[in-house]
């Protein structure tokens, strides 16, 4: 079980992990009060998908930061972590959406028998 724990957490202890989770919903949570302010929303209604999304890039972010950025997590990282939780799960959707896109155009639009690159070169027709 030690292994495994070591294998999930990283060398961080999981009290580390408990206290970065709340500051990083402090930072959620001040970023939702400070957007709602901002577009004058009264409310910013949260699912449970949304709730598991923030954890998990909270997590993975928090365990691979080391890794990936050379960079030791701490208490400020957390708190930034948790606070921009929206923007990244929105640009990981988005990159996504994009190129689910341009894949489906690929599939099912063929190019305009027109014109073919734009330089006036005529597709004959079959």
């Amino acid at each position: 079980m030690e292994k495994f724990l070591l294998e999930l957490l990283g060398t961080t202890d999981i009290p580390t992990y408990l206290a970065w989770f709340v500051l990083s919903v402090i930072g959620a949570v001040t970023a939702t009060l400070i957007r709602n302010h901002l577009t004058n929303l009264k409310s910013f209604p949260v699912n449970s998908v949304q709730l598991l999304t923030g954890f998990l890039i909270t997590f993975i972010s928090i365990r691979f930061s080391n890794d990936l950025l050379g960079l030791e997590p701490n208490a400020w990282g957390a708190l930034l972590i948790g606070a921009t939780n929206n923007e990244i799960a929105l640009a990981f959707v988005k990159k996504f959406l994009v190129k689910q896109q341009q894949a489906q155009m690929l599939v099912t639009d063929p190019p305009p028998p027109e014109d073919i690159g734009g330089g006036g070169i005529k597709n004959p027709k079959p």
